[in-house]
Order: C-alpha cells, then sequence, then structure tokens
C-alpha cells in the first residue's frame, strides 16, 4: 500500500535496512512510520513471525 500520510523527513542507516531486506526473501514489505523522531517496524504481510524495528537518525 503506498503512503498517503503528510509528507514526512525521515532518515535511517542504510546498513540496517540491507540487513533486513538481505534476510527476508519475500517480494513485499511493508513499514509502519509514526512520524521522523519514531521508530519505524517492518513487518511482512501474512507473517506474524517477524517483526524489525529500526531507528531512524538525525537529519
Amino acid at each position: 500500500m503506498p503512503y498517503t500520510g503528510e509528507a514526512l523527513d525521515i532518515g535511517f542507516n542504510v546498513g540496517y535496512l540491507v540487513d533486513v531486506l538481505n534476510n527476508l526473501d519475500v517480494a513485499e514489505v511493508e513499514c509502519g512510520l509514526g512520524d521522523g523522531n519514531s521508530s519505524a517496524l517492518f513487518t511482512v504481510p501474512g507473517r506474524t513471525d517477524f517483526k524489525y524495528v529500526v531507528m531512524p537518525m538525525r537529519i
């Protein structure tokens, strides 16, 4: 589902994002965002056994 909220400025350490994506064998990943200072929750649609939290960097 595409993001439809207000504009959001948030930065992540790309190494943490690559780590999670390299260890998944799926076509889609969902990313739950709150605001620019909150953590992001990465999940896989249809699976309840996977959750990955990434803290943002100050930009």
